[in-house]
């Protein structure tokens, strides 16, 4: 478990479908150092390949000049980005940021409870399920 941290948590660089899996972060933005002047998010990749997330949990990220969610599919990724049973609470950026244009990702998986959320390169984005929340 990961707390208190100044900003990103997991960001994984340069790798051909990486697993991450099973990590919680919470309190992303604070610490000693906070980085509070820019962008970041909870756990995403950078110039990968296939990347998955699944069973992570990323919650309470203060608010920041861009971002602040708790998953990214950004900069320069093929193949499918995918989250999958993952949780997140109370970040300022919400649950996912995608990078619409000039980041390099094919297609981005998004799995939210019952949803499941495809965003083309194109900006199309599929949703089937339901997003909203259950009582």
């Amino acid at each position: 478990m990961i707390r208190a941290v100044g900003g990103d948590v997991i960001v994984v660089h340069n790798s051909d479908t990486p697993l991450v899996e099973y990590n919680e972060a919470y309190d992303l933005g604070l610490g000693k150092y906070p980085f509070v002047a820019g962008n970041f998010a909870g756990m995403w990749p950078f110039t990968s390949k296939n990347p998955t997330f699944q069973h992570n949990i990323v919650g309470g990220s203060r608010p920041v000049t861009y971002d602040a969610t708790a998953w990214d599919c950004d900069v320069s990724n093929t193949g499918t980005c995918t989250y999958q049973y993952n949780y997140s609470f109370g970040n300022a950026g919400g649950f996912y940021l995608d990078c619409l244009s000039g980041c390099g990702t094919v297609l981005s998986v998004a799995l939210y409870g019952d949803a499941l959320v495809i965003v083309g390169d194109d900006g199309d984005v599929m949703v089937q399920g339901s997003l909203a929340a259950s009582s």
